[in-house]
């Protein structure tokens, strides 16, 4: 039995609320890291924290995670028009692949981070470096600091004492 309340070509409706939006998801964030590769590129004897090709390989491996999680969805949605009928297992790897994104997400950004010299800790391979050695370089200030009002008040410097008179 037809249905007589709803729309009489459903694929329409698909195409304009699920294939429409799923392509810009695709496409939009395609451009965007174009432009950025492009930025830094024509940019890089001023920009000194990362090099184009990180930035490319960055780029790359984030479009990447995205079309795998995106890519699927749209095979099994064009799989599904084309035959008239849904493969379960196909969507199910669709839906579970695409709630997956987060978590592929993530590990592409942990695929970019290194060790740094400093404290054993781990920091972003490209900005955080740099606000590491700047809060490193402000508490070396502030020791030196507090070591002259040490030795204005006598305590120990550098492992001798100050000698200091009492009456």
């Amino acid at each position: 039995m037809p249905c007589e309340r709803g729309p009489h070509d459903i694929d329409q409706v698909i195409w304009i609320w699920a294939v429409v939006p799923t392509l810009f998801i695709l496409i939009f964030p395609t451009c965007v890291m174009a432009a950025l590769y492009c930025y830094v590129r024509r940019r890089q004897r001023r920009i000194h924290i990362i090099q184009a090709n990180q930035v490319a390989k960055q780029a790359g491996l984030y479009l990447v995670g995205l079309y795998g999680a995106y890519g699927v969805n749209l095979v099994e949605g064009a799989i599904s028009m084309y035959r008239e009928e849904e493969i379960f297992w196909l969507g199910l790897l669709a839906h579970v692949n695409l709630n997956l994104l987060g978590l592929w997400m993530m590990l592409i950004y942990l695929r970019f981070r290194v060790r740094t010299g400093g404290g054993g800790g781990v920091a972003d391979s490209s900005a955080t470096v740099s606000m590491t050695a700047t809060i490193k370089n402000k508490e070396t200030e502030q020791q030196d600091v507090s070591s002259v009002e040490r030795s204005a008040t006598g305590d120990r410097i550098r492992g001798s004492y100050k000698s200091t008179t009492t009456t």
